[in-house]
């Protein structure tokens, strides 16, 4: 909701995807999302500037 009203586009948005189990635990994260990797900030920058 706070990147529609920033106009931020959905496709410029990178976060870690949190991953809870059947009784909503917390169980981990993606592990393919960029952010989620040592790095993977820049990687997401360099991403939104092209």
């Amino acid at each position: 909701p706070v990147a529609s009203t920033l106009g931020i586009p959905h496709e410029n948005i990178y976060a870690n995807e949190l991953l809870f189990g059947s009784s909503g635990e917390f169980v981990g994260f993606n592990t393919e999302e960029p952010t989620s990797r040592s790095g993977g900030k820049a990687v997401a920058v360099e991403s939104i500037k092209k």
